[in-house]
């Protein structure tokens, strides 16, 4: 399988936040072991950077954060036609149209997202964390 991670699963894990870690963690590491294709957004680095050094108030965590991602996931390119297509999307934010339009272009048989309410309007197949893990038993 093809699955395209959301912002906020990633941040889950590289910020350890307690309340999502357990099944954002989950949902990778299912993946990963099933042997899909674990891919996030190429626009999603530059966020995870900037929020990570935001969080841990150090450069160089931040970087490490950045390190980590790239070395899991394959980054799926922001295209013109995906930017162009995200414009027409009616989502709540731009940033989730994007995702979205990502995830088709580069054929994603999925988006996993905390916020599967954001995506209501996606065509995509979108699960949360816990319901991936569930599917991919």
């Amino acid at each position: 399988m093809r699955i395209l991670f959301d912002t906020n699963v990633i941040l889950d894990i590289l910020l350890k936040r307690k309340e999502f870690l357990d099944n954002s963690l989950g949902s990778v590491k299912t993946a990963l072991h099933q042997g899909d294709c674990c891919m996030l957004s190429s626009s999603v680095i530059t966020d995870i950077f900037y929020l990570a050094r935001k969080f841990y108030s150090d450069k160089e965590k931040a970087m490490q954060c950045v390190i980590t991602s790239v070395s899991l996931f394959k980054l799926a390119p922001v295209t013109e036609e995906c930017i162009v297509c995200s414009l027409g999307k009616e989502f709540s934010t731009f940033e989730d149209a994007v995702i979205d339009s990502v995830a088709t272009n580069c054929q994603a048989d999925c988006i996993v997202t905390r916020n599967k309410a954001d995506f209501k309007k996606s065509k995509n197949i979108v699960f949360t964390p816990q319901e991936f893990i569930e599917f991919r038993k």
